[in-house]
């Protein structure tokens, strides 16, 4: 078999998120990070006959760059990659050593939710690098929910707004800024007053949950 483009996209985004992969057979694959505050859900086009383990998903990938048009073929204990004369063994991972999410998250009530464009999404992270904020707020206030890079813990550091829906809610959500890993693209973000939020690509199967921070506050 082959892995397309799209599927090997969804698989380098996933090691940003954790090293460990666990596939189980079929086509939706899955991630979390360690501490279990993001999980990440794609349906790819690749269909995987049966379960496997990667330990070092950034180093797999590696190894599959070497190839420019590779073909992949699955064992119980290995997968062989191979173009022409070459080719490499690469061994799965035990199950065991690996961190994995064991079940697929269920998203909490929904209680407001916004269009986020990929102008948006890129104009944020790059003004966060700019400024040196940590955190992305979500909030609701007079009927407009605002999008904002800050440092909740300096009062009186510079910030970058953007408005992107309106809302009745009242409510202060903050992601850490490093959480925002999802790729490019446009997003239905979807909040819940559990202090979850989920953005859903709107072109793809491809989801991110993403746990806001302590100081959240839904009135």
């Amino acid at each position: 078999m082959k892995l397309s483009k799209q599927t090997i996209d969804v698989l380098k985004n996933f090691a940003a998120v954790n090293q460990n992969m666990l596939f189980a057979p079929g086509n939706v694959i899955s991630t979390r990070t360690v501490t279990k505050n993001i999980f990440v859900s794609a349906t790819v086009d690749a269909e995987f006959d049966r379960e496997f383990g990667i330990y070092n998903l950034s180093e797999f990938l590696g190894i599959v760059g070497l190839f420019s048009e590779p073909e992949f073929e699955f064992t119980d204990k290995t997968v062989v990659i191979s173009q022409g004369k070459n080719r490499v063994v690469y061994a799965f991972a035990e199950k065991e050593v690996l961190d994995y999410p064991d079940k697929a998250i269920k998203m909490p009530t929904i209680d407001t939710e916004f269009e986020m464009s990929d102008e948006n999404l890129k104009s944020l992270q790059k003004a966060g690098a700019i400024l040196g904020a940590t955190d992305l707020l979500v909030s609701g206030k007079d009927g407009t929910i605002s999008c904002t890079v800050l440092d909740p813990k300096n009062p009186t550091s510079n910030t970058f707004s953007i408005d992107v829906g309106s809302t009745n809610q009242e409510f202060s959500a903050y992601i850490k800024l490093e959480n925002l890993k999802m790729p490019s693209g446009m997003y239905d973000v979807k909040l819940s007053s559990k202090k979850i939020v989920q953005f859903a690509s709107k072109t793809t199967d491809y989801s991110m949950y993403i746990a806001c921070e302590k100081n959240t506050t839904w009135n």
